[in-house]
């Protein structure tokens, strides 16, 4: 294998600072692709040197060739001598021309992403046939990820497929969504998948020529596909989706802590996936306190960022008299304290929950600002305004937003009540809603001309498995002589649909409401909605009050926001403006 990839040390410079060191330019060339140049100190051949001993130690393939490998040693006195660099750069170069002449380490991982091999290159070799290499002393090489041999179980066979798959840099969210689906489908099956802890430790580290998951998870080429990769592993690590999740919790925190800050979890944090890193580190923090959180997120700026989210988990979560926290990998005992929130249908006529509502929704905006805390939000001309705070003794949340829109109250709300009443839409077309963190509306029925049962799918935190629905009754008040209008909704529990139905509609309304997907689970939302009024300035001008009484659970919808994570809910405040501005502007044509 050695003729498909050389190198060749071209050049050296020294770099002037208090500490100098030599930068060498190392030229690798292949029979397959054009030659490129790499930028190497000694420090990185030392720290690959460290790497590939503690492979070779445990690697019975690598034990049994008796390879030895010889790394320059470091100097006492730097010197930067034209002979001393001379003699060092030829040194270095037999060093990484030594290693290429095993076949088994130069298609290792390590080896290939220390010389930046390119993509293509990576995968003619990692399809080379065993009986094309053979070691230097003879021996002929052995696979031992026995990927072709027939004996291997089932899950054998789709855990090296999927490892095959991550190190041929090629197709990799369709292998990991393909084994997903696999393995999650066969946990709903009479043989569940038989994942032993050695298999589940594969899965994570690779082997010898094969990356793992874990490894996977790192931001090398495609952004997509080490999103999707950390995604499948908290899918594994999380008790709510997979039921053997305790085994792949062990076998995870036993791995080399080396492997953690393999991850850059930090840049997790920083990027889209942030709430798959925030759940990995909350692991890893939580089982694992002896190792200082600076080896596994070195960026101090993503360390605040979790240090946010985790205290928002644990004052969202906390459960009285224990020390039990719930979050994505604890099982949820809540569901029934939270579904007390909501208004009983079979107990309440719709008009009496109705005037309730009203009534608890000016309670809720007669509250004083004074201990509620501000958030900052986008730059913006409409005066917008963000606060909340959890109540100590009901241990729920409250959010207020308030801003203009530079149209008349009534247009405002016309609006509004048509977006949030009218117009229904499926998770392909939530760009319809004025409202992105809104995924998925429909109407399940009129009751009256001010009053429905609405259902509402939600983003929840960012997450791509997890989504909150809430079943509303949506209720409507104009004051058209005051110009103050009014669109308020609270959850309701035990809702059925109305005998008058058609057995048809009555069909699919129980679809809608029967909530059967793993993905999704039903919040409550308490007495929430919009006030809005002219502004004491201009009548023809709005001043629009949003008022939101949460759960523990309905506040992931929005947490993200006040953590200033995202900002999706305030800039869908600030496009009604926007939106109403074009209906108006498409009406006069």
């Amino acid at each position: 294998m050695s003729d498909l990839l050389r190198v060749k040390f071209t050049a050296s410079n020294a770099v002037r600072s208090k500490r100098p060191y030599t930068i060498y330019e190392i030229e690798v060339r292949s029979t397959s692709t054009m030659p490129w140049l790499l930028y190497k100190r000694y420090r990185d051949f030392d720290n690959l040197h460290e790497q590939l001993v503690k492979l070779m130690s445990s690697n019975a393939d690598l034990e049994r060739l008796d390879i030895k490998l010889h790394l320059p040693p470091k100097r006492l006195v730097r010197s930067m001598a034209p002979d001393v660099v001379a003699k060092r750069q030829k040194e270095l170069e037999g060093y990484l021309q030594h290693i290429l002449s095993f076949p088994l380490l130069m298609r290792n991982q390590l080896v290939m992403d220390f010389l930046s091999v390119p993509e293509s290159l990576r995968a003619m070799l990692m399809r080379r046939k065993p009986t094309e290499d053979a070691s230097t002393n003879g021996l002929p090489r052995q696979r031992s990820d026995s990927f072709g041999f027939s004996s291997q179980t089932e899950e054998e066979r789709e855990v090296n497929q999927l490892l095959k798959e991550l190190s041929l840099q090629k197709n990799r969210v369709k292998a990991l969504n393909k084994f997903e689906k696999w393995y999650f489908e066969k946990c709903t099956k009479k043989d569940p998948p038989n994942m032993r802890p050695d298999l589940i430790k594969k899965l994570y580290t690779g082997d010898e020529t094969h990356q793992g998951l874990v490894h996977s998870c790192r931001l090398l080429h495609s952004k997509v596909a080490w999103r999707a990769s950390i995604a499948l592993l908290v899918r594994l690590l999380d008790i709510e989706r997979n039921r053997y999740a305790r085994i792949f919790q062990e076998v995870f925190l036993t791995l080399q802590q080396g492997l953690y800050k393999e991850m850059y979890l930090h840049q997790h944090i920083n990027e889209t996936s942030q709430e798959d890193g925030f759940k990995i580190v909350h692991l890893i923090e939580n089982n694992l306190p002896a190792l200082d959180h600076k080896f596994y997120v070195p960026d101090e700026a993503a360390w605040k960022h979790y240090e946010k989210w985790e205290k928002l988990q644990r004052d969202s979560f906390g459960v009285a008299g224990g020390t039990k926290r719930r979050n994505e990998f604890f099982e949820d005992d809540l569901n029934e304290q939270q579904m007390e929130y909501a208004y009983n249908w079979d107990e309440m006529q719709y008009a009496e929950i109705a005037e309730n509502i009203f009534s608890l929704y000016r309670e809720l905006s007669a509250e004083s600002d004074a201990d509620y805390q501000k958030v900052n939000t986008v730059k913006n001309d409409c005066g917008l305004k963000v606060r909340y705070k959890k109540d100590p003794f009901t241990k729920q949340w409250k959010l207020k937003i308030t801003f203009a829109v530079d149209h008349p109250p009534e247009s405002v709300y016309n609006f509004l009540s048509t977006q949030m009443i009218n117009v229904h839409w499926t998770a392909d077309q939530s760009d319809m809603s004025w409202n992105t963190k809104i995924i998925q509306q429909q109407q399940v029925e009129k009751l009256d001309a001010m009053h429905f049962i609405i259902h509402q799918t939600y983003k929840s935190f960012n997450s791509m498995y997890k989504f909150s629905d809430f079943l509303l009754l949506t209720c409507l008040r104009k004051d058209v002589q005051a110009k103050r209008f009014h669109i308020l909704f609270a959850s309701v529990n035990n809702y059925r649909v109305s005998l008058h139905s058609s057995q048809q509609q009555q069909s699919k309304m129980q679809q809608i409401l029967k909530n059967n997907n793993s993905n999704t689970k039903r919040a409550i939302l308490l007495p929430s909605g919009f006030e809005i009024r002219p502004t004491k300035e201009n009548v023809n001008k709005s001043h629009v009050s949003f008022r939101a009484h949460m759960t523990n659970e309905s506040v992931l919808t929005v947490s993200a926001d006040l953590l200033g994570e995202t900002d999706e809910l305030f800039k869908s405040m600030l496009r009604i403006q926007q939106l109403i501005s074009v209906e108006m502007n498409y009406s006069k044509k």
